[in-house]
């Protein structure tokens, strides 16, 4: 099926997002599920640990587990879309197809210690939400710049893919 070079990167881009966080999500809902067979009496203490600094979703545990783990199974998902979606710019920018996912890891990793340092320079809190923080710990110090920092992972694979189904166009 012949389809122009814009529709093509666009899908590709899109079902590279979702596949990312389908194969995120499904540990976590095996996780999830064998918790509920093995403690179904016991809190979630695998994810409640991680809560100190994300406020409103402890509150939301208490209340409602389920909607906690709905909108815990988005930010999972949103976080793994956002890796394959990273790798995807960084495996079409050097043209190697394993080098993206190791590369996303490195980058997350040198953001997250250089505001570290930085935060520790400073003497404020200035936190970054690291992609495995994202995934792991689900918490949220810095709002504003961890927000920056996301929204930068989302739209530079947004802008190349663009640019270069214009360029190819």
């Amino acid at each position: 099926i012949r389809m122009p070079i814009k529709t093509y990167i666009m899908k590709t881009y899109i079902y590279n997002f979702l596949a990312g966080g389908v194969f995120v999500i499904i540990p976590l809902l095996i996780n999830i599920v064998l918790w509920m067979l093995v403690r179904p009496v016991f809190a979630m203490n695998y994810i409640s640990a991680g809560l100190a600094n994300f406020i409103f979703l402890s509150d939301l545990f208490v209340k409602s587990p389920l909607l906690f783990h709905v909108i815990h199974l988005f930010i999972v998902f949103i976080g793994g879309g956002l890796i394959a979606s990273f790798s995807l710019y960084l495996n079409t920018k050097f043209n190697n197809k394993y080098i993206g996912f190791l590369l996303v890891l490195v980058i997350d990793l040198l953001a997250s210690l250089i505001f570290y340092f930085v935060s520790i320079i400073l003497n404020k809190d200035i936190v970054l939400v690291s992609l495995r923080s994202l995934l792991v710990e689900m918490s949220f110090s810095n709002l504003l710049i961890s927000l920056i920092y996301l929204l930068t992972i989302f739209l530079i694979p947004i802008y190349y893919l663009y640019k270069l189904a214009k360029r190819r166009y």
